[in-house]
């Protein structure tokens, strides 16, 4: 079942579970399709240069749990090298995408947050895969 697009806005109040994967990126008239988390991970940080709102000198922003892990940073690794990640990098960025589905909210979320980007004006959509 597919889910209407929604706002940025709306995220904290929606939960988020491993039957819930994301289906799309909306910025602004232009719709880009994503399989997964990681693509929809990696849509962010691309739509954060393009608007430039993430930068170099930004670099790291944590993951939204703060305990030493980043979410984004300019090389494949967290504050302390031994914890583990999955990273992908978008162009100059590394963005770690080794989290369940909530934590993929939280995480976009949190970035936004540290980047002060308060209205982003790109949309998501989601779809339910039945259990």
């Amino acid at each position: 079942m597919d889910e209407e697009p929604c706002t940025v806005a709306d995220l904290p109040s929606m939960q988020f579970d491993d039957s819930i994967q994301p289906r799309a990126f909306f910025d602004r008239a232009i719709h880009i399709a994503v399989d997964n988390w990681t693509d929809l991970d990696k849509q962010l940080v691309a739509w954060l240069v393009r608007e430039g709102h993430l930068t170099k000198s930004k670099l790291p922003i944590d993951n939204h749990a703060g305990r030493g892990k980043y979410f984004i940073n300019n090389k494949p690794q967290h504050r302390e090298a031994h914890l583990d990640g999955l990273w992908h990098q978008v162009g100059d960025f590394y963005v770690d995408t080794k989290y369940n589905a909530q934590a993929h909210v939280n995480n976009l979320l949190s970035a936004l947050d540290q980047l002060g980007v308060h209205d982003p004006h790109f949309y998501l959509a989601f779809r339910t895969s039945g259990r």
